[in-house]
């Protein structure tokens, strides 16, 4: 990881996106409690989206605790925040607070999975029986 490549799966930066599906926020005044059927689709593609990302970040997380090798882990794209969707409609509010408590178990699961790791790996250093060893330099010339 250098300064110039961010670490796997990193978000670099929210970036602006187009908007979703074309809806455009008719802003304060532009709709009320109406149902906007252009508005809910765009919501259900936003929430899909997220959910594909989630359902990748359990299957790491199922791969680093499988005996096999770890898959290839690919940098992902920079998370980009979905414009011009409006407000949440009502009908995919329990869709939506059940992908925040996802986010949120992946976030913990990840965490733990990582103290794993940082715990054999310093474990592993406690088992070393000699030194790591030092470069030897040797004056062919002399």
């Amino acid at each position: 990881m250098s300064a110039d490549r961010p670490a796997v799966g990193a978000v670099t930066a929210t970036a602006e996106a187009p908007d979703v599906d074309g809806f455009v926020d008719p802003g304060p005044g532009g709709g009320g409690s109406r149902r906007h059927p252009d508005r809910e689709a765009a919501w259900a593609h936003a929430l899909a989206e997220m959910e594909s990302v989630a359902d990748q970040a359990e299957a790491l997380l199922r791969a680093a605790r499988a005996a096999e090798d770890a898959p290839e882990v690919a940098l992902t794209e920079p998370w980009r925040v979905p414009r011009g969707l409006g407000a949440l409609p009502a009908v995919l509010a329990p869709r939506a607070a059940a992908l925040v408590e996802r986010q949120r178990d992946l976030v913990q699961r990840t965490a733990e999975q990582l103290g794993e790791h940082r715990r054999t790996l310093r474990m592993t250093e406690a088992m070393r029986t000699r030194a790591a060893a030092s470069p030897v330099y040797l004056d062919a010339e002399a």
